[in-house]
């Protein structure tokens, strides 16, 4: 496999390097590049030889991610204004993926980006935004010369993930995200709690008064999970918890998102979220796929039909499996987190069964 590596040296900006790893130009020096240059150099020294791309769902690991934040500022721009100044292939990307959404929705989401205020807890303006900047990194750091061996998707990240690793066109990612993005902004008034420190079998035993109120959203790792229900019962599995665990260190933290995602409350989108994405042509993948909707390779009908996007709106994010299957039986490796938090990334691989796994996370819109 090609030595998947991102290091940060601006002499070597766009430089073709005959050693086999890709360079990172300082354009993206805003989003916390020098513990990456640290670690990816480490990564090196280390002989790893493989990399997997993550890509995290920031409604599902923090309330608003670094690279939200950013996008935030003033316009369009704000998504990344150095990558659109300084990296025509970023750029031109983003600029592609804008017009397929104007394409499939002249609601003008994209023109309230141009306001000093965008509402991200918004799901029709923050998943199509996230998706962007996703594919769009992919595709500047594939241009760079790195190769990835698997992508894993968190929640709406799926999307990118699909369309990076070929299964899905990108006309065909933009639907899904559009879709799912319009529907489940009609579902709020939910919330959702990340609960760590503690085993998830032993959170999910506390809460067996909550049965039918509050689920697990997603398994982030053996130590962290996110519930997610109405607002009423969260609050009140929040209390619950604190009390039960108190002498535990137990870590709890309530989600700045308006819709309780993975849970019973999508019920009333499905049908329509499955009608309306319907059938996808089915390319060919050119790395492997990891499903967090079962948390195994990809098979059948995964990804590219109306049926697997509904149920995966619902059912929960099997995340930390779904990182372990990408590792497994692949000896170094290195995790590129493509968006969202990378703690979650980290906790998950230092507390895998696989302990002996020698790999790192290389965190590019957050740390």
């Amino acid at each position: 496999m090609t030595l998947s590596i991102l290091v940060i040296t601006p002499q070597n900006r766009h430089r073709k390097n005959s050693t086999k790893y890709g360079v990172l130009s300082p354009a993206v020096q805003s989003i916390k590049m020098e513990d990456l240059a640290l670690q990816t150099l480490d990564h090196l020294s280390k002989g790893r030889k493989s990399c997997c791309l993550a890509f995290i769902h920031f409604v599902l690991t923090h309330p608003l991610c670094s690279i939200l934040k950013y996008m935030a500022q003033s316009d369009f721009k704000g998504i990344c204004k150095n990558l659109l100044r300084s990296e025509p292939v970023f750029r031109n990307k983003c600029n592609e993926i804008k017009q397929l959404f104007q394409q499939i929705s002249p609601s003008g989401i994209w023109e309230l980006t141009e306001k000093e205020h965008v509402d991200l807890s918004n799901p029709e303006i923050a998943q199509p935004l996230l998706f962007t900047v996703q594919v769009a990194l992919v595709t500047l750091l594939q241009y760079w010369g790195i190769k990835p061996i698997a992508a894993v998707g968190h929640s709406v990240g799926e999307a990118a993930a699909a369309h990076c690793a070929g299964l899905l066109s990108l006309e065909d990612a933009v639907k899904v995200v559009h879709h799912r993005s319009r529907l489940q902004a009609k579902v709020s008034g939910g919330k959702m709690l990340v609960v760590g420190n503690i085993p998830v079998e032993e959170v999910s035993a506390a809460l067996s008064a909550y049965s039918g109120k509050v689920c697990v959203a997603a398994f982030n790792s053996p130590q962290s999970c996110t519930l997610s229900g109405d607002e009423e019962s969260i609050s009140a599995a929040q209390k619950h918890l604190a009390e039960n665990f108190k002498k535990r260190n137990i870590f709890l933290h309530l989600l700045n998102v308006p819709v309780a995602y993975h849970s019973h409350m999508m019920d009333p989108i499905l049908t329509e979220m499955a009608e309306s994405i319907s059938v996808l042509k089915k390319g060919k993948l050119i790395m492997d796929l990891i499903s967090t909707a079962t948390g195994k390779a990809a098979l059948g009908d995964d990804f590219v039909t109306g049926f697997y996007w509904a149920k995966q709106a619902q059912d929960p994010v099997s995340f930390a499996e779904a990182i372990m299957t990408s590792a497994k039986d692949k000896g170094n490796i290195a995790f590129v987190v493509i968006g969202g938090v990378y703690l979650l990334l980290a906790k998950t691989m230092f507390m895998n069964p696989w302990h002996s796994l020698s790999s790192t996370a290389v965190p590019l819109l957050g740390s």
